[in-house]
This record gives structure tokens, sequence and C-alpha cells, in this order.
């Protein structure tokens, strides 16, 4: 099977998030010249995907149909491939581990009571340490990053609130909701967490709801919409 792989040098060049707007086709973003992360009008992951970390590195590839994962997921460390987990066939989700210039196989087997059994092949490679990657990323969770890396998004907030035709300068802290394509869908402000007025939570609500696309949560081997604590335009927190 080919592996979709991406040029992974530091993100030093201009990236581009486009507008999600009534009537376009699909909202993508642009790396290295190439559209990535493309959601279409029913909110479908399509194409080529790729996550990033919170300083803006690609940390992980895959190709998606409607979706559905139909491609390997390839996990990078330091721009170099460290890990690879095929698409699920039946119980058996086959993956590759790299060891320096070592490359070992295995399978995840899952089974039907959540849990995750792990085969590995007989390799003299094999150590304690490559059976902690491998369990490692049996068990990854990417929590949702916005586009791209946390600055930017302190950035946008502050932006926003400058530009305010308000005095906003109350501690404020934001419940959002990210969907598994990485769309925010929702925006509160907890009250027991707040002291807004009305006027005050109104102007809030329009600044944050602005906010671009994000990175979806990623647990073992799929997106999940995630509920997130944003604590004074900079902190996040991760709600169950």
């Amino acid at each position: 099977m080919k592996l979709t792989s991406f040029p992974l040098k530091a993100v030093c060049i201009c990236i581009t998030v486009c507008s999600f707007l009534a009537g376009h086709a699909q909202t993508n973003i642009e790396f290295h010249g190439i559209k990535i992360n493309a959601v279409d009008k029913q909110k479908r992951k399509q194409g080529n995907w790729l996550f990033f970390d919170y300083d803006g590195m690609p940390v992980m590839s895959c190709v998606y149909k409607n979706d559905n994962c139909i491609s390997p997921a390839i996990f990078y460390e330091k721009g170099d491939t460290a890990f690879v987990r095929f698409p699920q066939t039946d119980s058996i989700e086959t993956f590759i581990v790299y060891a320096g210039k070592d490359r070992m196989y295995g399978n995840f087997i899952h089974s039907s009571d959540s849990s995750t059994r792990v085969e590995v092949e007989q390799n003299p490679a094999m150590n304690d340490s490559v059976l902690a990657k491998i369990n490692r990323y049996k068990d990854i969770v990417m929590e949702p990053v916005f586009y791209f890396a946390q600055k930017k998004m302190v950035d946008f907030i502050s932006a926003g609130i400058l530009s305010s035709h308000m005095n906003l300068n109350k501690p404020v802290t934001a419940l959002l909701t990210i969907s598994s394509s990485g769309l925010l869908t929702k925006v509160e402000f907890p009250q027991d967490k707040n002291n807004l007025s009305p006027d005050e939570e109104t102007e809030y609500n329009w600044i944050y709801s602005r906010m671009m696309r994000w990175q979806p949560c990623y647990r073992a081997n799929k997106t999940h919409e995630r509920k997130v604590l944003l604590k004074n335009s900079r902190k996040l927190e991760w709600m169950n």
C-alpha cells in the first residue's frame, strides 16, 4: 500500500486557512502549496490531511474520504517517520514501528469489549523502548489545535478584543465545542466561571465565534468532538 507523505521541513512559510463560506464546496488549508485538510459542505473530512503540534509542526498525515480514513496514518517525530497505522480490517489494525534503521511489524487486535491487544513480530531489534513506543501510539491522543500554533490563537483573540467598541478587560473563560472535523460549532461562557454582563457576553461570543478552523481531537485511530475550556484567551483545558 502506498504511503502518503509530505515535505516536513520547518514551517516557516505562509499558511493560509480558507474561509468556510455558505455556498462554497469546501474549506481547506494550504501547506507548502498543497491544499490539505478539506471539509465539504456536509462538514466531512476529505482528501489529504496533516495534523500538527502546538508549535505548528506536522506530526501525522493520512487521507480521508467522506470522513473515513482510507490510507495509513503516518506519524512523524522530528520530521522522520516514526509509526504507521494501517486502516482497520475487521478487528485487526496492522502497524509499523520505526526504531533507527529498523522497522518492525505488528497488529493491534481490537476486542468487542473495547480492549486492544498488541501482537509483534519476532525481531532482534525489539526491546522495552520499542514496546513502550508501540503502546504510546496505540493510545495516542492529539488534542484540538488552533491553526496554526498556540500563539496564533492568542493573537487572533487579542486582535478581536482590541478592535472591539467595548472596553473588554475582564478575565474570561470560554467553553468551545470543536467538531470531529475541526469546526467550532458552539461557544459558551459558563456563569460559574465568568462575571460578564449580557452585552459583554454577546461581544465576546462574536469575537470567539469568528475563530477559524481547528484541528480536531484525534484519539487512537479516529477523530472526535471535543469540548475545550479556554481561559483568558491562552490556557487550554480539555473537558471529559
